[in-house]
């Protein structure tokens, strides 16, 4: 996409739950705008319903719409991954797309949300990763579209789990040829201690975490939680890693922001500058 000084480009965003995610985008919006790089506009799509064919008609008319480029959130990253014509490597292996743009009328795809982790993680959270040990708990999409860049990261060990051993089994399996990455359930961790635990389950905002569901004080001295799930109050993840001495605690805030600043990059050729809307959207941290 060739970048044109004084020119308006319009973004949709396809998904539920975009009350963050809008303002998120608005504020650079706006932010750009002053800079006089570019104006845009985005159209929020807002569907609850999960119908194939209604999601197949949301993005068939992408390119007759006048759009140049869109994210996907929840439910509809699935359906995008079936609709584009094209796609990069990332967005196959997870087989989800969150990000799309035209290739003259080609709708193209990739997904951003690992990439976005690993930033937060490295740059925001000065977490190095390299030859640290990782647990990741679940083994579902969200597990899934992060474990290929953490690998790359070089981490010293990557351990999958989930209540479900064979997912993580097979998780674990599709991932090995990229790094050292094993599947063991709550008792073969035999209290182990990791750097790093994300959580990557459906558990969300709401709720208690079952005390036999999750192991007991896996966190190294230093050890970082982080849940992808972002929250304005402590999500239950994060209240249990309290109480499993965990010494710091992260949510998905960051992942948001930077993912959706990585997609900027798909479109534009420019990364936003992610500090000040972190900042905007969380003064108190």
């Amino acid at each position: 996409m060739v970048y044109r000084r004084n020119r308006s480009f319009s973004f949709k965003i396809f998904g539920n739950m975009l009350y963050r995610t809008g303002q998120v985008l608005f504020f650079w919006r706006t932010m750009l705008a002053g800079r006089s790089l570019v104006q845009f506009f985005f159209s929020l799509l807002i569907k609850s319903s999960t119908n194939s064919g209604l999601q197949r008609l949301i993005f068939s008319g992408f390119a007759e719409s006048g759009y140049v480029g869109g994210n996907v959130t929840v439910p509809h990253k699935e359906a995008a991954f079936a609709a584009v014509a094209d796609m990069e490597p990332a967005a196959r292996a997870i087989g989800a797309v969150n990000t799309l743009w035209l290739d003259g009328t080609k709708l193209c795809g990739t997904n951003t949300d690992g990439f976005g982790l690993m930033r937060d993680l490295t740059n925001n959270l000065h977490e190095p990763l390299a030859g640290r040990d990782v647990l990741v708990l679940g083994a579902g999409g969200a597990a899934r579209g992060i474990m290929g860049p953490l690998l790359a990261k070089t981490p010293r060990s990557v351990v999958v789990l989930n209540r479900t051993e064979r997912r993580a089994a097979e998780l674990a399996a599709s991932f090995m040829q990229h790094g050292p990455v094993t599947a063991l359930s709550a008792a073969q961790l035999n209290g182990r201690r990791f750097h790093v635990v994300i959580n990557a389950t459906s558990i969300g905002i709401n709720g208690d975490v079952p005390e036999s569901l999750w192991p007991r004080r896996p966190f190294a001295p230093g050890g970082l939680a982080y849940d992808l799930v972002y929250a304005d109050v402590p999500t239950p993840f994060l209240r249990w890693a309290s109480k499993q001495s965990a010494e710091r605690m992260a949510d998905g805030l960051g992942m948001l922001i930077e993912q959706a600043a990585e997609s900027f990059v798909v479109w534009r050729g420019v990364r936003p500058e992610t500090p000040s809307v972190f900042a905007m959207l969380r003064p108190e941290s």
